[in-house]
């Protein structure tokens, strides 16, 4: 058995900026289609550049929001595992 005693703030912080910002491409993109589809009328006053514009600021936005999370969270289990020794993992 191994521990995760640490994690390095800065690098689960870039992993959560990329998730995040797929995240938010994937689901803005799904919410466009799923507008589309069920209500065509609401989206038609909406131009191509809005659309583009709408996922490029959704990807922009996840991204940092995925970056502050990582920071947070990483931070809190490296207070957190002083006290409750980290995460036990099994490595082959």
């Amino acid at each position: 058995m191994k521990t995760i005693s640490k994690i390095d703030i800065l690098s689960l912080s870039k992993i959560y900026s990329i998730l995040g910002a797929i995240f938010g491409f994937l689901l803005t993109t799904l919410g466009i289609i799923f507008v589309k589809i069920f209500n065509p009328s609401d989206i038609s006053a909406a131009g191509f550049l809005d659309i583009i514009g709408a996922i490029l600021i959704s990807i922009i936005i996840y991204g940092i929001a995925g970056f502050l999370c990582g920071l947070i969270c990483a931070f809190l289990y490296n207070l957190i595992t002083k006290y409750t020794k980290g995460i036990k993992i099994e490595l082959k």
